[in-house]
């Protein structure tokens, strides 16, 4: 008996020391390849040995630090001014659906003449152009254009966009490929103003086929929620359902979150979460960034109950910014820090380090900090999830 008690204990002790080399080993492979990690590697992963591997890119911060250097920023106003006009930011990526979603969006308008849309075109010189079938409407498109190689990530490229703001009542940001229903503008100026001044429309749009642009079979989706925090990066990801049973006795459904596929609001959304153009690169990310700026100065979050736009998240069709010769995740990754530490959600050990030995990384942070009315604790409390686990 007292042998079978011994052989018991040496097999545990075995097991034990098994699973905690096999766990060193996997972490420490991990910090090497940390360039090449996954979702799946990372749950892989307590959640407080995560950061040990996020914070490892900045190991490149003196080869891309110029990145981050201070650039000039135009001060945005906003003076509640009724002028019923619309400011539409379109980010496109060598997207040859612009040109539509452009047609769309003015075809389909109730009233055209009060849209100031403006384009930031980051195509290749053989790329189809966005004004291509837009040739009459030439006064009420603007186009930045750059170069596809000199293309930063869609948040360089909104924060260019909203620098051309010039006090329009209403603000509308979506993708490039976008489809609308008629009258969109009428809806949405209608179903806003029922709200309160700090409210924004918001959702990840149902599907239209590119190819017969057709819409698929759902047209209304329920409140943008966050499902949960990633493993991965520490952000968090959203998404809703399709209604099929649509009540239209209410006009919208409320939602937890922002999406950066389709936005609309009052202009006092550039004043209170301005695009942070010091995150090259950030693709992940940007959607949080928002919602918590947003809801920590109380604003909050509504999606449509009615068909009014489509999407297509099928990127198959499209080059995307991963894909140009110029793309650097190591730089992405630093943008991700940069959102964590100026979020709060980085842990305080590691924002110490930053700010004392990586101060470029966090150039002119406090104009894109959370807001002093409600706090990220509020809004864990809100989506059940904690960003930093417990220490």
């Amino acid at each position: 008996m007292k042998k079978l008690i011994i052989f018991i204990l040496l097999l545990i002790f075995f097991l034990i020391y098994k699973y905690l080399f096999n766990n060193i080993c996997y972490f420490d492979n991990l910090i090497k390849d940390y360039l090449t990690y996954s979702e799946n590697n990372f749950k892989k992963i307590s959640p407080d040995k995560r950061w040990d591997i996020r914070i490892k890119v900045l190991e490149n911060y003196e080869e891309l630090k110029n990145n981050y250097n201070l650039i000039n920023i135009k001060k945005l106003n906003y003076n509640e001014t009724k002028n019923n006009k619309i400011f539409v930011s379109i980010a496109s990526f060598r997207d040859p659906e612009c040109n539509h979603t452009i047609n769309s969006l003015i075809t389909k308008a109730f009233n055209k003449n009060n849209l100031r849309i403006v384009v930031c075109e980051q195509n290749m010189l053989n790329d189809k152009s966005a004004l291509i079938g837009n040739e009459n409407y030439t006064n009420l498109i603007h186009i930045i254009k750059l170069h596809a190689d000199e293309a930063k990530g869609p948040t360089y490229a909104r924060f260019l966009i909203q620098q051309l703001y010039n006090n329009e009542e209403y603000y509308l940001q979506i993708d490039s490929h976008t489809l609308f229903e008629q009258n969109w503008d009428q809806k949405l100026i209608s179903s806003l103003n029922l709200l309160d001044n700090k409210s924004c429309i918001t959702q990840y749009l149902p599907e239209y086929s590119i190819k017969s642009k057709n819409k698929k079979s759902y047209s209304v989706r329920d409140g943008l929620k966050v499902i949960k925090i990633s493993a991965l990066d520490g952000f968090t990801r959203i998404n809703s359902n399709f209604i099929e049973n649509i009540d239209y006795s209410k006009d919208l459904n409320e939602a937890n979150a922002w999406s950066a596929c389709f936005s609309f609001s009052k202009g006092n959304i550039c004043l209170d979460a301005p695009i942070d153009p010091y995150t090259p690169e950030l693709f992940f990310g940007e959607e949080m960034d928002i919602t918590l700026r947003l809801y920590t100065r109380n604003w909050k979050f509504y999606s449509p109950n009615y068909p009014i736009a489509y999407t297509n998240f099928n990127r198959n069709y499209r080059n995307t910014f991963w894909n140009k010769k110029t793309y650097n995740k190591k730089l992405s990754l630093l943008s991700k820090l940069r959102l964590s530490y100026r979020l709060n959600i980085l842990p305080n050990n590691y924002k110490i380090l930053i700010k004392e030995k990586y101060p470029m990384l966090i150039n002119d942070i406090d104009k894109y900090s959370l807001g002093n009315i409600k706090t990220l604790e509020d809004y864990e409390y809100l989506i059940e999830e904690n960003f930093i686990p417990d220490e």
